[in-house]
């Protein structure tokens, strides 16, 4: 049977100018024409299927193995940080005790203000020890030979405050605390046991505390659990809210806050 176009063949070619254009087979076409293939030759969904699971499961496996891998790892990191901090922690600690210990003769003076005169500020320190009682209500006996060295330290600026401010001005006027080492420890902590005849000059003594016992100190002071907290030949103490008294450090209370 001739077309318009030319015969037609059986395969549904047509022939142009007596030639014929085999027409190509759809990707359906050879879906359908796979049932003729051996069946050893064929590929059914449910073998595509197993072989999309198994390479999932594959991958899945190989996935939490480098992940179990990766937190075996971490943990070892953690651990060797954690060994590391602990030892920071532990060699901090006897750094500030050997720095608490090379003032345990130190003695710290505040609101004292010294008279701008020829006298030293050693003069005027046992000047002002001399002018306090013991508990028999006798006077300190103090010389300038019993004292190595006094003198003033330098005073900070109030931080985040205009110079011209009212704080800062009353900061300026407020005297500088005095450091003063005793040749003798015994007799720095007669002075301190005896501190409480200077109640009502404003006039404090303390002992000379290393910034990270000060801070410990003011820290406790400020706490909302202890009813009051003091310091004692460096060492730092506290009363808990059910009247215990408990020698601080600064490790054990910044680890339970």
């Amino acid at each position: 049977m001739s077309g318009p176009s030319g015969p037609v063949t059986r395969a549904g070619s047509v022939s142009r100018g007596g030639k014929s254009t085999a027409a190509q087979s759809t990707p359906k076409e050879v879906v359908e024409d796979s049932s003729s293939l051996p069946t050893e030759c064929r590929v059914t969904k449910e073998e595509i299927d197993l072989l999309v699971t198994n390479a999932v499961k594959l991958a899945t496996d190989l996935y939490e193995r480098k992940l179990e891998s990766l937190r075996e790892h971490i943990d070892s990191q953690n651990k060797i940080i954690s060994d590391l901090k602990k030892r920071v922690i532990r060699n901090e600690s006897e750094i500030n005790n050997l720095n608490q210990y090379s003032r345990r003769s130190h003695l710290r003076i505040y609101g004292y203000e010294l008279k701008r005169n020829s006298e030293s500020c050693k003069k005027q320190v046992v000047a002002l020890f001399n002018s306090m009682k013991d508990s028999q209500n006798s006077p300190l006996v103090v010389t300038e030979a019993d004292i190595d060295d006094a003198h003033t330290l330098p005073q900070k600026p109030p931080s985040q405050q205009s110079s011209g401010s009212q704080d800062a001005r009353v900061a300026q006027k407020k005297p500088p605390c005095i450091i003063v080492r005793f040749f003798a420890r015994e007799l720095r902590d007669s002075i301190l046991i005896n501190r409480k005849s200077l109640k009502g000059r404003r006039i404090g003594l303390q002992d000379d505390l290393t910034p990270w016992n000060a801070k410990l100190l003011r820290d406790l002071q400020d706490s909302p659990n202890f009813k009051s907290a003091w310091s004692w030949q460096g060492r730092i103490y506290a009363t808990t809210l059910d009247d215990h008294t408990k020698k601080m450090n600064a490790h054990d209370f910044y680890q339970d806050m």
